[in-house]
């Protein structure tokens, strides 16, 4: 007990100059973060095309799935749009699977040319990752 209540005392004794002048390194902590963040935005497209081209590699497999459920309303002149809309929908996805696994593919091995070359992935259907996409 008294070399726990020694280690106690010890760690305090080095402490408290720490704990004394707390709001001191608080600032400085600040300011560092603040020289942090303005390095950021210089990374910020190359940041962003490889998130659109994680999600869009991660969000393929839902296409097929989803034209299925929302065929009658995306294919709503064809006859029937309850029956023929969701089978020309799942037809449809299965065609914009491998090309949004594509496009997301190639989105990540491009983003170190992100401020050259533009974003050619698909918009998503879901964002697992956020961020901003250039048609949105």
């Amino acid at each position: 007990m008294r070399a726990i209540l020694r280690l106690l005392a010890l760690c305090l004794a080095f402490n408290a100059p720490l704990l004394l002048a707390g709001p001191g390194f608080a600032q400085e902590d600040d300011e560092e973060e603040e020289e942090e963040e303005q390095v950021y935005p210089d990374d910020y497209p190359r940041v962003n095309k490889l998130a659109a081209g994680v999600n869009g590699f991660l969000t393929w497999p839902a296409d097929p799935v989803m034209f299925s459920i929302e065929g009658d309303e995306v294919f709503e002149e064809f006859w029937q749009p309850q029956v023929t809309g969701r089978i020309v929908g799942a037809l449809a996805g299965l065609l914009q699977a491998p090309w949004r696994l594509t496009t997301g593919l190639f989105d990540a091995l491009t983003s170190p040319l992100a401020p050259v070359m533009y974003m050619v992935s698909p918009v998503p259907r879901f964002k697992l990752i956020p961020f901003d996409h250039d048609d949105e």
